[in-house]
């Protein structure tokens, strides 16, 4: 038996009746609130009531962006207000910010998550200093260990010992001028990590800047289940628990996180015109990532049968420095790695946050020369081309959130890679002439 009527649906939720649940078929010209809660609850429930987050989220948002993208009917779903019934808006990012009025996705850090952002954050730095030092990158602290130590989260000597100890290279000092190890370095920073006090730290963050209404998302806790938002169905259905010892958060940040890929899904809805015949593109899931982010898929195609676009791929994704939107069509430079430099905030592509191109690619003479002044002091950081009289002042980078990134790195880091570059694009060169000379000869 179909259920015929679309509120229906949210009293069989309420009441977990499953077999009414599964059996609901929403209608052509229903809301968002009700296709959404009608697709999450069946993948849900198959799923036996538990949710992996990685998993989970990665198989539903898959289909959600199928349902939504690859039919061009669904398109006004995108501007329908019932979007916050579910994912209630803050207020943090306005209208005039991002383009779109966006929902709440802020996101609820606890100590342990503070603690291990904080390790991962200064052995990158550790992996950094080891390249100024060296001209070269490390072959102890690198990415992979980085992750492994995120994943495993070693909270002291015997873990850290049990994780790596059995490779003799971490016990070499790494430093002539330093008395420490490497094994010795990580143990810092583990245990400076878990001594730092947090008690002032804002908890509440979405896009770099602090959450404007926490109370948004609050669960209600009553039985008006019509003015249920996604947080009151998870907790509806035991999937909440205590952030912090008070308050109560839905498993995983998980609405926040949703909250975050239906932002993304309305801010590219607009891109998603073919510029030559002005059809609907839509994804190519060879190129969509395995496991949940919000840019779920990032290559887009056009399949109009006449369009001289079809098949050809467009890339669609977020900036590595400051989370704008790359879109392959806007005829953006780009740097030695063939990535795409944000014209908001020059970062290039992950490597902009690694070694080779820690600031990113200069936008004026298109190399990875740029070094940051008094870097961390806000009132005076800016940014220099050594390639170039490209400039950024300190009065841009304060007005401008996109370019705060810059406030992270530090002269040290910034000058020696830029001169490594330099000395780098100098011996190609080189040899270039080189090999041309012996060829003439």
């Amino acid at each position: 038996m179909v259920i015929k009527k679309s509120n229906s649906l949210k009293t069989a939720l309420y009441n977990k009746e499953v077999g009414k649940i599964m059996e609901f078929t929403p209608k052509e010209n229903d809301s968002f609130e009700i296709h959404f809660l009608n697709m999450f609850f069946k993948e849900f429930l198959q799923k036996n009531s538990k949710i992996d987050s990685q998993e989970f989220l990665s198989s539903f948002s898959k289909s959600f962006c199928e349902f939504l993208f690859s039919n061009s009917d669904k398109e006004e779903l995108f501007t329908d207000e019932s979007i916050f019934n579910l994912f209630p808006s803050c207020g943090t990012h306005s209208e005039t910010d991002y383009g779109t009025f966006l929902s709440c996705e802020r996101y609820d850090h606890d100590k342990d998550d503070l603690i291990k952002k904080e390790i991962y954050k200064n052995l990158n730095k550790f992996k950094r200093y080891l390249f100024t030092k060296t001209k070269k990158r490390s072959t102890i602290i690198t990415d992979k260990l980085i992750s492994l130590i995120w994943l495993k989260n070693p909270k002291n000597k015997d873990d850290l010992y049990a994780l790596i100890g059995h490779q003799d290279n971490f016990f070499q000092k790494y430093s002539s001028e330093k008395k420490f190890n490497y094994f010795e370095a990580i143990l810092i920073t583990i245990k400076n990590a878990h001594n730092k006090n947090f008690s002032n730290w804002t908890k509440y963050w979405e896009r770099g800047k602090e959450c404007e209404n926490i109370k948004a998302t609050a669960l209600h806790l009553n039985e008006n289940y019509n003015q249920f938002h996604f947080n009151d169905w998870m907790h509806h259905y035991g999937q909440s628990k205590k952030v912090n010892g008070s308050h109560l958060m839905p498993l995983n940040s998980l609405g926040h996180k949703l909250a975050a890929f239906i932002n993304r899904l309305k801010e590219i809805n607009d891109r998603l015109q073919c510029h030559s015949c002005k059809g609907r593109i839509v994804p190519n899931w060879k190129y969509g990532h395995k496991s949940f982010d919000s840019f779920r898929v990032t290559v887009f195609n056009c399949h109009e049968q006449n369009c001289d676009m079809k098949n050809k791929g467009v890339y669609i994704n977020k900036c590595t420095g400051c989370s704008s939107i790359i879109d392959s069509r806007d005829n953006l430079s780009q740097c030695s790695n063939k990535r795409n430099i944000c014209k908001e905030c020059h970062a290039c592509c992950k490597p902009a946050h690694k070694e080779d191109h820690a600031t990113g690619t200069c936008p004026q003479c298109l190399e990875p020369q740029l070094v940051v002044f008094y870097g961390n002091q806000r009132d005076k950081t800016n940014v220099s081309c050594f390639n170039c009289n490209f400039k950024i002042n300190s009065n841009t980078i304060a007005n401008n959130y996109n370019l705060h990134r810059f406030y992270y790195l530090s002269y040290l880091e910034t000058s020696s890679l830029a001169i490594e570059n330099k000395k780098q694009k100098k011996t190609k060169r080189l040899n270039k002439n080189k090999t041309e000379f012996i060829n003439i000869l």
